[in-house]
């Protein structure tokens, strides 16, 4: 999993790394863009591409993925929306010749914005917004560099080392694209919330001599007679995934029948609070809600729950 971080505390990883290998915050500018440039140059062989830089160190990212583009024979055009204002940045743009600042001049192009990141914005311009709204309105594959500016939606989103809060609102989320995360050499850190990754759900090899009872035992506590696929579903998952033994502990046995002959997991319709304290992991109210007389927040037990049954349990032990 990785955690989430804000932008304060991106700053605040910036510092620790520069301050741990002695380098120059520059330094560390040239090396998150060299990163992007890899990921940039692997997905697309043939492609050009136009940068959309802007005042900040997120306009110096762009400028830097220009010069290691272009370095690497690749045909590359920038456009400075708003000049340069922190140090690092104008050092950036004075790396690129000046034919590089053009319009684009092929259709198979790649816009990558680098306006704004996620350094504090105002409201735009009138004049930036249609600068900005003429200069994304090709079809073109978009990519933004952490977050998108207001207006333009990437289909890729290249975020450094970590995703960021930013990245929950809901008018943002959207405009994300595909997530990928480059320039993984910063510090550790840790977060309340985190996003899961495919790696996630890689299983350990197991010694062939191991068995099901060392695996320990999963319990879905769900389903009704109008839902009763969601909780065999996760019963089945949960044997598919590994445990060694997943049971359905169905809320509502005696209104439905299931067919459950060809699954992988014990399917229970009458089962008692002694059945579920064996548990060694729950899933809670996929398809149907628990019950009153299951009070899950006095359960010690590490349990996922879904959002009736974590709305029925917190009136449940409030009581």
């Amino acid at each position: 999993m990785k955690p989430f971080v804000s932008s304060e505390q991106m700053l605040a990883l910036d510092r620790e790394l520069i301050l741990a290998q002695k380098i120059q915050s520059f330094d560390l500018m040239m090396r998150v863009a060299q990163a992007m440039s890899e990921v940039l140059l692997s997905r697309f062989r043939s492609e050009s591409f136009h940068i959309l830089c802007g005042p900040g160190n997120n306009g110096g990212d762009g400028y830097c993925l220009a010069h290691f583009l272009s370095k690497a024979g690749r045909e590359v055009s920038v456009e400075s929306l708003l000049p340069p204002q922190t140090e690092e940045a104008k050092r950036a743009r004075d790396l690129l010749p000046a034919g590089l600042f053009r319009s684009p001049t092929r259709t198979k192009t790649v816009l990558v914005d680098a306006i704004f990141g996620l350094q504090a914005r105002k409201a735009l311009s009138p004049a930036l917004s249609e600068q900005i709204r003429q200069a994304i309105r090709k079809p073109f594959f978009k990519v933004s560099l952490d977050l998108a500016t207001p207006g333009f939606s990437a289909d890729l989103t290249l975020t450094v080392a970590y995703p960021k809060i930013s990245f929950l609102e809901p008018l943002e989320r959207e405009r994300l694209g595909e997530i990928v995360y480059v320039a993984e050499f910063f510090p550790k850190t840790n977060s309340s919330i985190y996003a899961i990754e495919i790696g996630d759900f890689q299983l350990p090899r197991r010694p062939r001599t191991s068995h099901k009872g060392r695996f320990g035992k999963l319990g879905v506590v769900g389903g009704s007679a109008s839902m009763p696929g969601a909780s065999v579903l996760a019963a089945e998952a949960g044997a598919r995934i590994g445990a060694g033994y997943s049971t359905l502990f169905f809320s509502k046995g005696s209104q439905t029948k299931l067919r459950v002959k060809d699954a992988s997991f014990i399917f229970k319709s009458r089962w008692t609070m002694k059945d579920i304290l064996s548990q060694t992991a729950l899933v809670v109210g996929c398809g149907g809600k628990p019950g009153a007389r299951f009070k899950v927040l006095k359960l010690q037990t590490p349990m996922v729950l879904d959002a009736s049954a974590l709305s029925e349990a917190s009136a449940a032990d409030l009581k």
